[in-house]
């Protein structure tokens, strides 16, 4: 499909009050959104519509649109659980991560056969099939779209138990079991979906306190030392009344000229700032050597993550 295809679409389910919205599909990882876009996703969000998406099958570190929106759930995907091991499931290889990521769910794994059934490990489920989109019946997929598919339903069995938009959201995030202890840094968010523990933090109401949305700010500054010079970046954290938010961890990517990306993080304080220093020193004496760029993705308060809207800082030399 195309951009304008999802834009209808979008504008469809809100024009006919759609709870829920499904977004198993991505752009290309240089898909920049278009204003037309960025409105209807903003609508869908101002209409309390709970909107969940595929983050990418590309074994990437970036979380693809729309799943990158700050408006929708990102979900990566684990394989599925084997019944004769005492651990859940795994972050696939084809999965997505990236610090965007909110959730990972199910989306099992064609090439797996944990239970020895002769069968793939995919997710089963009615659907067209691949030769003949008209032609339907139960076929066996894998993917992030399975997973978004699965935390989609469970949006909608808590909306049944009495769940708010935003505390779908939450309880997600609450209810989820840790894939790994650093799931945020390590791009599985806040860890694989947990259907009945999110239905009983919402049945219990033991659910934080809306605090979003948040806004973040990126104060950088340089420690000159000789020809060297060590990047730094005061991280800023209020919410929508401009008021500090302590104690939120703050993630971020961190890229410096000529090295992949770093995942950073730091915590608040009753300030609501937090620095962080992602390199040491950095050489300056060639070129882009000294070029650095920051971007806030996440800010995680009381166990759920929020997105600020693409907050970056760099150095024109990056270019």
């Amino acid at each position: 499909g195309t951009e304008l295809d999802l834009i209808e679409g979008l504008w469809h389910a809100i024009d006919n009050g759609a709870s829920i919205i499904n977004l198993s599909l991505t752009f290309g990882a240089d898909y920049l959104p278009s204003q037309a876009l960025s409105a209807a996703l903003a609508a869908a969000r101002d209409a309390g519509i709970v909107m969940v998406a595929a983050a990418g099958n590309d074994s990437g570190t970036t979380v693809l649109w729309p799943a990158a929106s700050p408006y929708v759930v990102a979900v990566g995907a684990t394989t599925l659980h084997n019944s004769n091991v005492s651990h859940r499931g795994d972050v696939t290889d084809y999965s997505n991560r990236g610090l965007a990521i909110d959730i990972v769910a199910a989306g099992g794994d064609n090439d797996e056969d944990q239970d020895r059934n002769g069968h793939g490990d995919g997710v089963v489920a009615e659907t067209y099939s691949p030769t003949d989109p008209t032609s339907f019946g139960l076929w066996s997929y894998a993917g992030t779209s399975q997973a978004a598919a699965l935390v989609s339903g469970t949006a909608a069995q808590l909306l049944a138990a009495g769940a708010s938009p935003f505390n779908v959201v939450a309880a997600l995030q609450v209810g989820a079991q840790r894939v790994d202890k650093n799931c945020w840094s390590n791009g599985c968010g806040s860890g694989e979906l947990d259907i009945e523990e999110s239905l009983e933090a919402v049945e219990d109401s033991d659910l934080p306190t809306a605090v979003g949305p948040l806004y973040t700010s990126v104060l950088p500054w340089m420690d000159t030392r000789g020809s060297r010079l060590a990047p730094s970046f005061e991280i800023a954290v209020v919410d929508s009344d401009g008021n500090p938010v302590s104690r939120a961890r703050v993630y971020a990517q961190a890229w410096k000229h000529g090295e992949s990306p770093s995942a950073e993080t730091c915590t608040t304080d009753t300030n609501g700032t937090c620095t962080m220093t992602p390199w040491g020193r950095v050489s300056t004496s060639t070129g882009n050597n000294g070029a650095f760029a920051v971007q806030v993705t996440t800010a995680v308060v009381d166990d759920v993550g929020h997105h600020p809207t693409s907050l970056m800082f760099a150095t024109d030399g990056l270019a």
